[in-house]
């Protein structure tokens, strides 16, 4: 009798569907490959909150360079303070024009640099008015004198 080759086949079960072929493999990628992707988010993660961290230790130095820039006491420590405040700003062009820095980060570097920028010229200003061998100290500003209230006239004993 002859027997058609599909038949023998299926009935000798050697065909093999495409599910049963690959089907253990597609079952193990879908365990495995989301594990990796977490792995590999957590790791781009982990170099962004170090980038964040520059970000933000750069701004520290703004802020001390800014209180540093009102005590100081010569034109050669501010000309420092000046080259430190313009390396900062090379490093958030930088970042900005490699996209990391959004709006937010440019308008906050924008700012501490302008404050920077401000107390230097505010101390250079100091330094250069100021008489020969006198050291200045930022002081506040004295409150405005007190007015004593006018005294009403008195009256005449009639």
């Amino acid at each position: 009798m002859l027997v058609h080759p599909g038949t023998a086949a299926y009935l000798a079960d050697n065909t093999k569907t495409f599910f049963d072929r690959y089907g253990d493999d597609i079952f193990y990628g879908l365990l495995i490959f989301p594990i990796l992707g977490s792995v590999a988010t957590g790791f781009f993660s982990y170099f962004r909150a170090d980038k964040n961290t520059q970000r933000i230790r750069q701004l520290h130095r703004l802020l001390q360079l800014i209180k540093k820039a009102r005590s100081v006491q010569s034109i050669e420590e501010l000309e420092k303070l000046q080259d430190e405040a313009d390396v900062i700003l090379g490093t958030a062009i930088q970042q900005a024009e490699r996209g990391q820095l959004d709006e937010s980060g440019i308008a906050i570097f924008a700012l501490a640099i302008d404050q920077a920028r401000a107390a230097l010229s505010e101390q250079r200003t100091v330094l250069l008015l100021r008489p020969e061998g006198v050291q200045t100290h930022r002081m506040l500003p004295a409150p405005p004198a007190q007015q004593a209230a006018p005294t009403p006239p008195r009256a005449a004993n009639a």
